[in-house]
C-alpha cells in the first residue's frame, strides 16, 4: 500500500504588490514653490510702486495736471530744507509735488518748542491763484492724501486745502497747502504759496 505525499500549494504567480506608501513631500514642495514666488512678486511690485494703499508715486518725469496749465514735480529738492532726522517719513515726503518752475523761497519751523514735526516752506509760481488752487485739489487727491477744501485761510483771499495720510512711522500726518492771492506783473501773475507738513498728536 503506497503512501500519498501531503500536497504542497504552489506559490502564486502574482506578486504581492508593495505597501503604497503616504503621498510624499512634492505637492507641498510645489505649494511652498508657488507661495515664495507670489510673496516676492507682490513684494517687489509694492516697493515699485511707491507702497500701493499709500497712493501712487511721483511720476519721474513732469507731468501734467487736469485743468491746468502746470505741470507736477517731485517736492523733493525743496523740502531738503524742512526734513530731518527721517522726518517727515518717506511715503509722506514722496507724497508732495510741486508745479514745475515753482521758486523756493524759504523755510520756517512754525513751533520751535513743539514735540511733533510742524515746518512749512515757501514757493512763488508763475500762474494764476484758481490753477495753484486746482493743482494741489488734484494731485494731493492722486498722491493720497484725503483732502478737505479748498476753503478760506486766515490770510485775507488765501485759500487752504487740507489732506492727511498715514506716515509710515506710525504718525497721522497733514498737509495744509495755502495759496496766496496772485500779484500782477506785466502780462504774467505770480502767485506764492507755501506747504505745511505737521505730525498730528497722539489722540489717545
Amino acid at each position: 500500500m503506497s503512501t500519498r505525499s501531503p500536497t504542497v500549494p504552489s506559490p502564486s504567480t502574482d506578486p504581492t504588490p508593495p505597501p503604497r506608501g503616504g503621498p510624499g513631500l512634492r505637492p507641498a514642495l510645489v505649494v511652498l514653490g508657488v507661495a515664495l514666488f507670489v510673496v516676492v512678486v507682490f513684494g517687489v511690485g509694492s516697493a515699485l510702486s511707491g507702497g500701493g494703499s499709500n497712493g501712487p508715486p511721483l511720476r519721474a518725469t513732469p507731468s501734467h495736471v487736469k485743468g491746468t496749465d502746470l505741470l507736477a514735480v517731485p517736492a523733493t529738492s525743496a523740502l531738503r530744507h524742512i526734513t530731518e532726522a527721517g522726518d517727515p517719513p518717506r511715503n509722506v515726503a514722496d507724497a508732495v509735488a510741486v508745479p514745475d518752475h515753482a521758486r523756493y523761497v524759504g523755510a520756517t519751523d512754525i513751533d520751535q518748542n513743539a514735540s511733533q514735526f510742524d515746518r512749512s516752506v515757501r514757493f512763488a509760481v508763475t500762474a494764476s491763484q484758481q490753477s495753484v488752487v486746482t493743482f494741489y485739489d488734484v494731485e494731493m487727491t492722486r498722491l493720497g492724501w484725503h483732502v478737505t477744501g479748498p476753503g478760506p485761510a486766515s490770510d485775507p483771499g488765501a485759500i487752504q486745502l487740507l489732506g492727511q495720510r498715514a506716515g509710515d512711522d506710525g504718525w497721522e500726518w497733514e498737509m495744509a497747502t495755502v495759496v496766496e492771492p496772485s500779484a500782477f506783473s506785466g502780462t504774467l501773475d505770480t502767485t506764492p504759496f507755501s506747504i505745511e507738513l505737521y505730525q498730528l498728536p497722539d489722540q489717545d
